[in-house]
């Protein structure tokens, strides 16, 4: 693998670790207060979003092409 790309992967390993441990802090009930956003309105919807926009990244790297075709989270 391409040294520039192992590092991209280093850093996304980082901030997966940091969003994890910052998960595992918190309650239900912090996951799930409401916040002043129109759609992504708690920490666990906007935790949602991302992991599948990480999935849609990484879909990219095996197909070359990257789609964020996703609905929402169930």
């Amino acid at each position: 693998m391409l040294a520039s790309i192992d590092a991209q992967v280093a850093d996304w390993k980082y901030g997966r670790e940091i969003l994890k441990s910052f998960i595992t802090l918190l309650s239900d009930l912090d996951l799930d207060k409401i916040l002043p956003r129109k759609n992504l309105n708690t920490i666990r919807k906007q935790c949602e979003e991302l992991i599948q926009v990480q999935i849609c990244y990484v879909n990219a790297l095996e197909t070359k092409q990257i789609q964020f075709a996703y609905g929402p989270p169930k």
